[in-house]
């Protein structure tokens, strides 16, 4: 049996009004991977004013979306 490994995990560090969004995508996403993101990322800088990120992806394991 093999197993199909697939996700998506994300560090969210703030400095002041700075934010640094990590992003690790391993396997072939989902939609359901895309829509439990999405609010996190949403509720972490909604609380600022016009947000600025700097990001940094990871994919070095990915294999494409669903």
């Amino acid at each position: 049996m093999e197993i199909q490994r697939h996700g998506l995990s994300v560090g969210i560090d703030r400095i002041e009004d700075k934010f640094f969004i990590t992003f690790r995508i391993v396997g072939k996403l989902t939609h359901d991977d895309y829509a439990a993101i999405t609010p996190m990322i949403a509720a972490a800088l909604s609380s600022v004013e016009d947000p600025k990120a700097n990001v940094l992806i990871d994919a070095t394991e990915f294999e494409g979306w669903e």
